[in-house]
């Protein structure tokens, strides 16, 4: 005879696994946030940490956050920030001033401030930070057999976008 051996699933059972204890929070320490734009907002990403610059407020030590801050004409800027930095400030870049420039009949040469911009009708021409920088600049149209053109174009009319800001020049040639 042979002697079988029953071998069954065991019945060892996996222990309810159970969340282990939150990590005792770190002091928290002061921190001050500016940026280099006075009208400039900071959201520090999920907390409801949020205001005006310079912001003042406690973070938790060692502990990195990602702070947003946005400003009117400028990009958005996200970055990580540790607490225990006691100041911190935004770098933030002015976004680039695009005015998009339409004529009738197309392919009329662009001009900025009586500068060729190398392109013609219709075309996004992007300011230099020179043009930029100014309240408003000169764009001008030439095409042959029509009038040229010269329209001022008020720079601080211009639409803000997610990337760019923006301005719209269309003329009709004669």
């Amino acid at each position: 005879g042979s002697d079988t051996i029953a071998t069954g699933p065991g019945s060892a059972k996996a222990g309810s696994a159970e969340k282990p204890p939150e990590p005792p929070k770190g002091p928290m320490v002061d921190i001050e946030i500016t940026a280099s734009s006075p009208k400039a907002q900071v959201e520090v990403v999920g907390t409801d940490i949020k205001g005006p610059v310079p912001l003042k407020t406690k973070l938790e030590k060692d502990k990195a956050y990602q702070v947003r801050v946005s400003a009117p004409g400028m990009a958005t800027l996200e970055q990580e920030v540790k607490g225990g930095t006691d100041k911190w400030s935004a770098k933030l870049v002015a976004k680039p001033m695009v005015i998009t420039v339409s004529s009738e009949p197309v392919g009329a040469l662009i001009l900025i401030d009586g500068v060729p911009a190398n392109h013609v009708t219709p075309f996004d021409v992007e300011l230099t930070k020179a043009q930029a920088a100014k309240k408003n600049v000169r764009v001008g149209l030439r095409k042959a057999g029509f009038r040229p053109v010269e329209k001022m174009v008020d720079l601080g009319a211009f639409t803000e976008e997610d990337a760019r800001m923006v301005g719209k020049l269309d003329e009709k040639l004669a």
